[in-house]
């Protein structure tokens, strides 16, 4: 499909929403994000993100285990109730077991493990538009 100025989606630029608590991990994400050439929307909490959020066609939410004010599962839940179906990406400490098997539950697309690696950041990113 074409937009008005005859691109294709997959031509568009992928927005990545960033959103975790922690301001040294949210920086290299965001790093990662920029440097790959995407636009970044970054927050510390979900709630900053649920106020303020207008997800373009090719949006994807990289969300913490630990939004600052609210679990994974919790923002993803109120991405729904808002009724934006944003493709999701949760990421986890080693060996979280429960909290991946509930981000998926609750919708994610994928869950990365920490230390997460660019590469794989990245296809992840890139996968969870396909979906």
């Amino acid at each position: 499909m074409l937009d008005v100025l005859g691109l294709t989606a997959e031509a568009l630029p992928i927005t990545v929403v960033i959103v975790n608590a922690d301001a040294h991990e949210r920086a290299r994400l965001v790093a990662l994000a920029t440097r790959a050439g995407h636009k970044v929307i970054e927050a510390a909490t979900g709630s900053e993100i649920l106020a303020s959020l207008t997800p373009s066609p090719r949006t994807v939410v990289v969300v913490d285990r630990n939004a600052g004010d609210m679990t994974a599962s919790q923002m993803l839940l109120q991405l729904r109730l808002k009724g934006m179906e944003i493709p999701t990406v949760v990421t986890v400490p080693p060996l979280a077991i429960l909290e991946a098997v509930d981000a998926i539950r609750t919708g994610a697309r994928d869950v990365l493990e920490y230390p997460l690696g660019e590469q794989r950041f990245l296809q992840s990113i890139a996968e969870a538009l396909k979906s």
